[in-house]
Protein backbone atom coordinates (compact mmCIF):
# COMPACT_ATOMS: atom_id res chain seq x y z
CA UNK A 1 0.00 0.00 0.00
CA UNK A 2 1.41 3.36 -1.01
CA UNK A 3 1.00 6.14 1.50
CA UNK A 4 0.41 9.72 0.29
CA UNK A 5 3.31 10.83 2.53
CA UNK A 6 6.72 9.62 3.56
CA UNK A 7 6.27 6.88 6.22
CA UNK A 8 9.11 8.37 8.27
CA UNK A 9 6.65 11.10 9.29
CA UNK A 10 4.86 8.40 11.27
CA UNK A 11 7.81 8.44 13.66
CA UNK A 12 6.43 11.72 15.01
CA UNK A 13 3.29 9.97 16.31
CA UNK A 14 4.89 8.79 19.59
CA UNK A 15 6.51 12.18 20.36
CA UNK A 16 3.48 13.61 22.24
CA UNK A 17 3.31 10.39 24.29
CA UNK A 18 6.99 10.72 25.28
CA UNK A 19 6.53 14.39 26.15
CA UNK A 20 3.52 13.50 28.29
CA UNK A 21 5.44 10.65 29.92
CA UNK A 22 8.39 12.87 30.88
CA UNK A 23 6.08 15.63 32.13
CA UNK A 24 4.05 13.14 34.17
CA UNK A 25 7.12 11.50 35.69
CA UNK A 26 8.57 14.86 36.68
CA UNK A 27 5.32 16.16 38.15
CA UNK A 28 3.52 13.12 39.56
CA UNK A 29 5.09 9.78 38.73
CA UNK A 30 7.98 10.08 41.13
CA UNK A 31 5.71 9.91 44.19
CA UNK A 32 5.30 6.14 44.09
CA UNK A 33 9.08 5.80 44.17
CA UNK A 34 9.27 8.16 47.15
CA UNK A 35 6.66 6.04 48.94
CA UNK A 36 8.93 3.03 48.49
CA UNK A 37 11.86 4.98 49.91
CA UNK A 38 9.77 6.09 52.89
CA UNK A 39 8.87 2.44 53.53
CA UNK A 40 12.61 1.69 53.49
CA UNK A 41 13.13 4.18 56.33
CA UNK A 42 13.79 7.48 54.57
CA UNK A 43 11.26 9.28 56.76
CA UNK A 44 12.51 12.76 55.81
CA UNK A 45 11.09 12.51 52.28
CA UNK A 46 8.13 14.70 51.39
CA UNK A 47 5.16 13.56 49.30
CA UNK A 48 3.26 16.38 47.54
CA UNK A 49 -0.23 17.22 48.79
CA UNK A 50 -1.89 16.38 45.48
CA UNK A 51 -0.45 12.84 45.63
CA UNK A 52 -2.00 12.23 49.01
CA UNK A 53 -5.43 13.21 47.69
CA UNK A 54 -5.37 11.34 44.36
CA UNK A 55 -2.93 8.52 44.95
CA UNK A 56 -4.92 5.65 43.41
CA UNK A 57 -5.97 7.64 40.36
CA UNK A 58 -2.45 8.85 39.69
CA UNK A 59 -0.97 5.37 40.00
CA UNK A 60 -3.46 4.15 37.39
CA UNK A 61 -2.70 7.03 35.04
CA UNK A 62 1.02 6.40 35.56
CA UNK A 63 0.75 2.75 34.48
CA UNK A 64 -1.54 3.44 31.52
CA UNK A 65 0.69 6.25 30.24
CA UNK A 66 3.80 4.05 30.35
CA UNK A 67 2.11 1.13 28.60
CA UNK A 68 0.53 3.40 25.99
CA UNK A 69 3.81 5.19 25.27
CA UNK A 70 5.68 1.91 24.79
CA UNK A 71 2.88 0.42 22.69
CA UNK A 72 2.48 3.43 20.38
CA UNK A 73 6.24 3.77 19.93
CA UNK A 74 6.72 0.05 19.25
CA UNK A 75 3.83 -0.09 16.79
CA UNK A 76 5.06 3.00 14.97
CA UNK A 77 8.67 1.85 14.69
CA UNK A 78 7.54 -1.61 13.63
CA UNK A 79 5.15 -0.26 10.97
CA UNK A 80 7.80 2.07 9.50
CA UNK A 81 10.85 -0.21 9.56
CA UNK A 82 9.55 -3.80 9.73
CA UNK A 83 6.03 -3.83 8.24
CA UNK A 84 6.25 -7.32 6.76
CA UNK A 85 7.75 -8.99 9.83
CA UNK A 86 5.10 -9.42 12.55
CA UNK A 87 7.48 -11.50 14.66
CA UNK A 88 9.46 -8.31 15.45
CA UNK A 89 6.49 -6.47 17.00
CA UNK A 90 6.81 -8.16 20.44
CA UNK A 91 10.56 -7.53 20.41
CA UNK A 92 9.95 -3.88 19.54
CA UNK A 93 7.38 -3.64 22.33
CA UNK A 94 9.84 -5.11 24.82
CA UNK A 95 12.59 -2.68 23.79
CA UNK A 96 10.37 0.38 24.11
CA UNK A 97 8.84 -0.85 27.36
CA UNK A 98 12.34 -1.09 28.81
CA UNK A 99 13.17 2.35 27.42
CA UNK A 100 10.03 3.88 29.03
CA UNK A 101 10.90 2.13 32.30
CA UNK A 102 14.46 3.49 32.14
CA UNK A 103 13.23 7.03 31.56
CA UNK A 104 10.84 6.66 34.49
CA UNK A 105 13.57 5.40 36.82
CA UNK A 106 15.97 8.20 35.86
CA UNK A 107 13.34 10.88 36.50
CA UNK A 108 12.33 9.27 39.81
CA UNK A 109 15.94 9.21 40.97
CA UNK A 110 16.29 12.83 39.93
CA UNK A 111 13.41 13.94 42.19
CA UNK A 112 14.75 11.79 45.03
CA UNK A 113 18.23 13.26 44.69
CA UNK A 114 16.82 16.79 44.63
CA UNK A 115 15.12 16.19 47.98
CA UNK A 116 18.18 14.37 49.33
CA UNK A 117 20.47 17.27 48.39
CA UNK A 118 18.20 19.78 50.11
CA UNK A 119 17.87 17.57 53.22
CA UNK A 120 21.53 16.65 53.58
CA UNK A 121 22.67 20.24 53.03
CA UNK A 122 20.41 21.31 55.90
CA UNK A 123 21.62 18.38 58.00
CA UNK A 124 25.27 19.31 57.41
CA UNK A 125 24.55 22.95 58.32
CA UNK A 126 22.83 21.90 61.55
CA UNK A 127 25.69 19.57 62.52
CA UNK A 128 28.17 22.39 61.87
CA UNK A 129 26.07 24.72 64.01
CA UNK A 130 25.82 22.09 66.77
CA UNK A 131 29.61 21.66 66.80
CA UNK A 132 30.16 25.39 67.15
CA UNK A 133 27.60 25.87 69.90
CA UNK A 134 28.32 25.06 73.52
CA UNK A 135 25.02 23.22 73.87
CA UNK A 136 25.34 19.43 73.58
CA UNK A 137 22.82 17.77 71.28
CA UNK A 138 22.63 14.20 70.12
CA UNK A 139 22.77 13.09 66.53
CA UNK A 140 19.18 11.84 66.78
CA UNK A 141 17.97 15.24 67.99
CA UNK A 142 19.64 17.00 65.07
CA UNK A 143 18.28 14.49 62.54
CA UNK A 144 14.75 14.76 63.96
CA UNK A 145 14.88 18.55 63.91
CA UNK A 146 16.19 18.68 60.35
CA UNK A 147 13.66 16.11 59.18
CA UNK A 148 10.82 18.15 60.64
CA UNK A 149 12.19 21.41 59.19
CA UNK A 150 12.65 19.76 55.79
CA UNK A 151 9.07 18.48 55.79
CA UNK A 152 7.70 21.87 56.84
CA UNK A 153 9.75 23.73 54.23
CA UNK A 154 8.55 21.49 51.42
CA UNK A 155 4.97 21.60 52.69
CA UNK A 156 5.00 25.42 52.61
CA UNK A 157 6.60 25.38 49.16
CA UNK A 158 3.93 22.93 47.97
CA UNK A 159 1.15 25.11 49.39
CA UNK A 160 2.62 28.16 47.60
CA UNK A 161 2.98 26.14 44.35
CA UNK A 162 6.79 26.51 44.22
CA UNK A 163 7.78 23.00 45.33
CA UNK A 164 9.36 22.02 42.00
CA UNK A 165 11.19 25.35 41.72
CA UNK A 166 12.62 24.82 45.19
CA UNK A 167 13.68 21.25 44.42
CA UNK A 168 15.21 22.27 41.10
CA UNK A 169 17.27 24.94 42.85
CA UNK A 170 15.55 27.82 41.10
CA UNK A 171 14.35 29.11 44.46
CA UNK A 172 16.63 29.13 47.48
CA UNK A 173 15.27 27.67 50.69
CA UNK A 174 16.41 30.70 52.69
CA UNK A 175 14.62 33.10 50.32
CA UNK A 176 11.45 31.05 50.44
CA UNK A 177 11.56 30.77 54.24
CA UNK A 178 11.94 34.55 54.51
CA UNK A 179 8.96 35.09 52.17
CA UNK A 180 6.90 32.58 54.17
CA UNK A 181 7.72 34.41 57.43
CA UNK A 182 6.63 37.71 55.90
CA UNK A 183 3.42 36.19 54.49
CA UNK A 184 2.64 34.09 57.53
Amino acid sequence: MDLPFDPLWLLLVPVPFWVALVWWDLRCGFCGYLEEKIAQGKSWLYLPLAWREKRATWKGIHKVLHVLTALVTAATVWSVFFPGQPVLLPFSLLVFSLLAWGVKKQLQRRRYSQQATLYFDRLRDHFDLAERSAKRVTEAEVKNLVSWEHQQLLLRADQHKVLFLLLAGKRKASEFEEEARQDG
